[in-house]
């Protein structure tokens, strides 16, 4: 075997530090790549906790409004004489 083709235990030593090298970037953009899936699956929850909040909110103030134009509908068909509710002069 010719002595320039023998592989020295620093130039194996070089090949699996550049293997290992190049297994660390690859793993390190992976990690990249799931940590931002994660921020972004985190901002899209914390925006949807915030709009359910919103919606719960006009929910009530809607239920409020339908209270109140219910109980005016039925205080004025109490207070108009028997057979005369709804119909105008």
């Amino acid at each position: 075997m010719d002595p320039q083709q023998q592989e020295t235990p620093t130039a194996v030593s070089d090949n699996s530090l550049q293997d290992e090298l190049s297994t660390l970037r690859i793993f390190r953009a992976t990690l990249e790549s799931v940590k931002q899936v994660v921020d972004g699956i985190h901002r899209d929850t914390v925006t949807a906790k915030e709009n359910c909040s919103a919606v719960v909110d006009l929910t009530k103030r809607w239920e409020g409004v339908i209270l109140d134009t219910s109980s005016s509908a039925l205080a004025v068909a109490e207070a108009a004489p028997r057979g005369t509710a709804g119909v105008s002069s």
